[in-house]
């Protein structure tokens, strides 16, 4: 069964009311009490601290009050930032240089149970690889954790000062004090953008959706940070929001489901791979969702549907999402 839908908001409600809508642009993140490794080696530890007010009105579903907490967007914005301030602080980055790095892949895992102490939230992240190249980008790796959600990123990066392999940490009140006063792209310029889209196709058979995709960048740049170079390409975020919808659409339609009927549905797994920094947003493009295998299961005497998603285009981003939900009654 083929099913077309003019937006997304048609099968998902409006975006004022849904978190991959404008919730998550509403949350706040704060990350301080930087703690930088002094060594760009692998097994260097980075640590920092967030917090995030998230506001009232995040999320809304039958008049349900949605008790918020750690999301992958959140875990991936909270990551990139720490690990990119010690890319930017070990190998003395110049503001031009800390704008070209670039998020080549990254993974998400989530914990056992929601993460929902929003206060002091742990950030860490321990360098696993890192190559060198004065050519071209050299390349860190990263293990890191945010509360209960664990992951890897690699960021490509010029090379910047020698590696070094000193021991101690410097300590920074915040992410300020190593760029500036500028408002920082992951923290603030993500959100600025605005993704939308049109002549979405849902093909149950094939076990796909497709549609065209706009981001407009707004903020119009004056951003520091990985990336903010690019500030007027697609994101990674955009992607990752773009295909939180799309897997929402399709699986709404699998289950016979609209929003306000469904119940949380959680992300246990993503992953991400960008073929470069360059992803225009001028004009549109298609992104692509497909289940690749999605079993019921039953889960204390309650049915589940467990999908695995693969996210095959979404302008240079590709990927795959691990989703649940429970069916209602």
């Amino acid at each position: 069964m083929n099913t077309a839908f003019s937006s997304y908001d048609e099968p998902l409600g409006p975006r004022s009311d849904r978190y991959f809508g404008d919730g998550y642009q509403k949350v706040r993140q704060e990350l301080s009490r930087l703690r930088i490794g002094n060594s760009s080696a692998a097994g260097t530890r980075h640590e920092g601290t967030a917090r995030l007010t998230y506001p009232t009105e995040w999320s809304r579903k039958q008049h349900r009050e949605l008790v918020p907490h750690v999301s992958s967007v959140d875990t991936i914005m909270l990551a990139i930032s720490l690990c990119e301030a010690a890319v930017t602080a070990t190998r003395a980055l110049t503001p031009e240089q800390s704008a070209r790095m670039w998020v080549r892949h990254a993974s998400v895992r989530a914990g056992s149970r929601p993460h929902e102490d929003l206060e002091r939230i742990p950030v860490t992240a321990t360098v696993t690889a890192a190559t060198e190249d004065e050519g071209n980008d050299s390349e860190t790796t990263f293990a890191f954790k945010v509360g209960n959600l664990a992951g890897n990123l690699t960021i490509a990066h010029p090379a910047g000062a020698a590696s070094v392999s000193a021991d101690g940490v410097t300590e920074y009140e915040d992410l300020g004090a190593i760029y500036g006063p500028a408002p920082h792209y992951y923290s603030n310029g993500v959100k600025d953008h605005t993704l939308t889209a049109t002549d979405l196709r849902v093909d149950l058979a094939c076990g796909r959706i497709t549609g065209r995709q706009h981001v407009h960048t707004g903020g119009g740049g004056g951003y520091v940070g990985a990336e903010s170079a690019y500030w007027d390409s697609v994101s990674p975020v955009d992607a990752v929001v773009g295909a939180a919808q799309l897997s929402q659409i399709l699986l709404y339609q699998l289950d016979e489901l609209d929003r306000t009927r469904s119940n949380t549905l959680w992300m246990r797994k993503l992953e991400f791979v960008a073929d470069g920094p360059i992803r225009p947003s001028a004009g549109d493009f298609d992104g692509t969702v497909e289940i690749r295998r999605a079993p019921l299961i039953d889960r204390g005497g309650k049915r589940w549907r467990s999908a695995d998603m693969l996210i095959k285009e979404f302008r240079g981003v590709t990927g795959s999402c691990l989703l649940a939900h429970e069916i209602p009654d």
